[in-house]
């Protein structure tokens, strides 16, 4: 193999060599500047540090998009034009990408160009027009300013993107001034738009309402795809005490089974749960008396009946088990238990019915003997016409005293309510 050799004596030669060795060292410098700057840039978090990446990197849109958000994050006013004037440079540095525009348009509004406001988020429309989040920002813009237009865009987010749904009814209940069904309309009759709204509803405590758009939904929706949110929705109605909307939320949730009006495993078939028991299910509260466990040897109907252990000397001393019920308001009904007892006792217990809104007693059982065999009690009362839940609770009765004893067993089955 031959070579063949250059001479380098020649001043122009070397003159092409030194030139070539220089330009390549500056752009060996500046692309190394340019990749700190820009590693740099996607950590910044002080206004020092997004002006020192600037200026290592004028021409890098990164690193002029991120000084843009942190000027942006100070909301001072001088900050504020020298973030516009920041993502102004970010965009023409890199005039296809769309994010860049949506933050650009999100500045020129906070700036009030309305006009230079629509046009970036225009633009990041042209760039990306099958992304939900830039149809809700430029359908945000047209809002704001009262074009007919947005409608089309929010729509569009609200029926693609789940987080938009609920923000996209409160715009839409904004301009319509509540008018559910101008909300409907605008929004679309899919089940996940109906879902938000009744959702918008509740926190406006438009109860009411709520449940009649919510049932307007197909069940098997309603109990499959929307599961979930209907648990959510169920727990904002059980906390403002709409019992019955929220036993049919739990329920096409696929937590709650039965009807309204109706007491929850009276037999104890399912057996209790000591703890987080869904709040239609018997309550067990925390504490060492009495033991309770379930008994299949001793049962008045079913396989199963709730057995109580007591062994203590205090009155306080004493459980809670309870069971809260979605009722019809205005509604007579006849509570019943049976239970068998073996014990010894200063005071026993009994059963008390309470309104689940106000607390109020609204009935009380007979005390319970301290011993016999499988004896039925009941309670009638009427619902309060303003409430639509009750509370059934098993009490210690009064004993006088801080100092009460109670010894020995009692079995409780077959609790019902009925009209």
């Amino acid at each position: 193999m031959s070579y063949r050799s250059y001479s380098t004596d020649s001043i122009l030669v070397r003159a092409s060599l030194i030139a070539f060795a220089v330009a390549f060292v500056v752009f060996a410098v500046l692309a190394s500047t340019w990749n700190l700057a820009n590693a740099i840039s996607t950590r910044a978090d002080t206004k020092d540090l997004a002006d020192i990446v600037s200026s290592l990197a004028p021409d890098d849109p990164q690193t002029r998009y991120a000084a843009g958000v942190i000027y942006d994050k100070t909301f001072e006013p001088a900050d504020a034009e020298r973030s516009l004037a920041e993502f102004e440079a970010a965009a023409t540095k890199s005039p296809n990408n769309y994010l860049i525009w949506l933050a650009l348009s999100k500045a020129r509004g906070r700036n009030g160009d309305a006009n230079g406001e629509e046009l970036a988020a225009k633009r990041a429309l042209d760039l990306a027009p099958n992304y939900s989040s830039v149809h809700w920002a430029y359908g945000n813009v047209l809002f704001r300013k009262g074009d007919d237009r947005a409608m089309q865009h929010i729509r569009r987010a609200a029926e693609t993107d789940k987080q938009f749904r609920v923000p996209a009814v409160h715009l839409m209940m904004l301009r319509f001034d509540g008018d559910v069904a101008a909300v409907r309309a605008g929004l679309g009759e899919s089940p996940t738009i109906l879902a938000a709204i009744s959702q918008n509803l509740i926190r406006q405590q438009k109860f009411s309402e709520a449940q009649r758009v919510w049932e307007s939904i197909d069940f098997e929706e309603r109990h499959h795809s929307l599961a979930e949110q209907a648990i959510s929705m169920a727990s904002a109605a059980m906390n403002a005490k709409q019992f019955r909307f929220a036993q049919t939320l739990f329920k096409d949730g696929g937590q709650l089974s039965g009807r309204i009006g109706e007491i929850h495993d009276g037999g104890f078939e399912s057996g209790v749960k000591v703890r987080a028991a869904d709040i239609f299910e018997w309550q067990i509260g925390d504490g060492a008396e009495p033991q309770i466990a379930m008994s299949n040897s001793t049962k008045h109907g079913g396989e199963n009946s709730l057995l109580l252990q007591f062994n203590t000397m205090e009155a306080s001393a004493f459980r809670r088990v309870a069971q809260t019920i979605a009722a019809d308001p205005g509604t007579s009904l006849k509570f019943s238990a049976y239970y068998r007892s073996e014990l010894k006792a200063r005071s026993t217990m009994r059963f008390v019915i309470s309104d689940a809104t106000s607390g109020k007693e609204l009935a009380r059982s007979e005390n319970f003997a301290e011993s016999s065999d499988w004896r039925q009690i009941t309670a009638s009362f009427v619902v309060p016409n303003d409430s639509d839940g009750i509370i059934v609770t098993l009490i210690r009765g009064e004993c006088g005293s801080s100092v009460c004893p109670i010894s020995g067993r009692v079995w409780i089955d077959d609790v019902a309510l009925s009209r």
